[in-house]
């Protein structure tokens, strides 16, 4: 990995099992995790925009960039896979002299991505047909009480690792809807009436959203069952959750696949007045939330925050559980912080349940103790300290 947020060059190899990072606030453990999840996804969950992650360091290069490279063993075969983040001088800032000092350029540069498999570019920056990744800190205790959107993209990250065909038919559909908003958006500037271009808009939002919809009832129905198991396993505790979507179409997850082709058209028909008031499509899923119930109770309403924090951190272990289900691959599971606000007893368990899923852990902390004394015995350790990675051979 070269010039990625504070890290300027490093070159490391982890094996399976779990690896545990640890050092000081600010360091870079939680850089390193990020890095490896975007190897899977081709974008930061972190960053508002991806040139976030392009370290100052990379002002040094010609071309300031960011390189992100793993070899990924999955017997008997070795796939070398890597994302490249390039920051190239807009011709007209450079002409009209308007980048006046050199890291202004990584900021108002034009950024370039590409991902290449043994070396050979792809078309899709898309790396989940070789990494599956489930990653979860702190903060995802909002994924309960937090805004729909984190939700959402909590169930679209989950469809891009297990159905090949959903990131093309997820970015279509943000297309199609930025089309029809732009549309709407100038037949209400210029008074216009209705027009076969909408139509031929909204027919493609309907087959391409339907396809999302019904993906999205079959994640929850499996994941329900995954979720049930994973809460009693970390918690000692049995509970009966139902993971409840929110369809602002009309669908239900009881819908067929022509029922919910009908509902959506319906709804955009019911919807055009509003929708050419404010020049948005109001409804599909790009609208649409779920909430998790645990005996009847919405969590992220009523639930305590330690109760969210062992829900959240279920439902993530849930996810893992499904991905190697569905895809017969264990995944990596990228785990910044989590025993912070957990006791004894939920620690050894998440840990129990992590290791018997994942086909590599990485757990970052700045506390070593907090974790149980048998898991640090058989785990790798590392220093992260100021962008470097050396190994500990002592047992904290």
């Amino acid at each position: 990995m070269a010039h990625f947020r504070n890290y300027i060059e490093i070159n490391t190899d982890f094996p399976k099992g779990l690896n545990i990072l640890h050092g000081s606030n600010g360091q870079g453990k939680t850089n390193l995790l990020e890095s490896i999840s975007m190897l899977t996804t081709g974008r930061s969950a972190k960053a508002a925009n991806d040139r976030e992650t392009v370290g100052w360091s990379a002002i040094n290069e010609p071309i300031p960039y960011t390189r992100i490279q793993a070899k990924v063993v999955d017997d008997p075969s070795l796939t070398n896979i890597e994302l490249i983040l390039q920051i190239n001088q807009l011709q007209n800032a450079q002409k009209d002299g308007l980048v006046s000092y050199e890291n202004d350029l990584l900021k108002t540069g034009r950024l370039q991505k590409a991902l290449k498999l043994n070396g050979v570019r792809q078309k899709k920056i898309n790396g989940a047909a070789i990494i599956k990744v489930v990653s979860t800190g702190p903060e995802e205790v909002t994924l309960l009480s937090g805004a729909p959107s984190e939700r959402r993209r909590f169930l679209d990250e989950t469809s891009i690792q297990t159905n090949p065909q959903f990131l093309d038919i997820n970015q279509k559909y943000q297309k199609v809807i930025s089309q029809r908003n732009a549309l709407l958006r100038r037949m209400r500037e210029e008074q216009g009436s209705r027009t076969t271009e909408i139509d031929a808009w909204e027919e493609e939002i309907v087959n391409l959203g339907s396809h999302i919809l019904s993906n999205r009832y079959q994640l929850l129905r499996s994941m329900k069952e995954q979720l049930n198991q994973s809460y009693k396993y970390l918690s000692a505790e049995s509970g009966d959750f139902n993971l409840v979507y929110i369809d602002s179409t009309g669908s239900s997850e009881n819908s067929s696949q022509q029922n919910i082709r009908e509902n959506f058209k319906k709804s955009l028909e019911n919807n055009w007045g509003k929708d050419l008031a404010i020049s948005t499509t109001s409804v599909g899923p790009h609208r649409d939330d779920f909430r998790t119930f645990l005996d009847k109770n919405d969590i992220g309403i009523f639930g305590s925050r330690g109760q969210q924090r062992v829900v959240s951190i279920a439902l993530f272990l849930a996810e893992a559980k499904y991905i190697k289900d569905q895809t017969n691959k264990n995944p990596i599971l990228l785990f910044d912080d989590p025993l912070s606000e957990l006791d004894n007893l939920h620690r050894e368990r998440f840990l129990e349940f992590g290791i018997s899923i994942g086909e590599q852990i990485f757990l970052t902390t700045a506390e070593p103790k907090l974790i149980p004394e048998k898991n640090r015995k058989e785990s790798t350790h590392y220093i992260v300290d100021q962008g470097i990675i050396s190994t500990s051979n002592k047992t904290p």
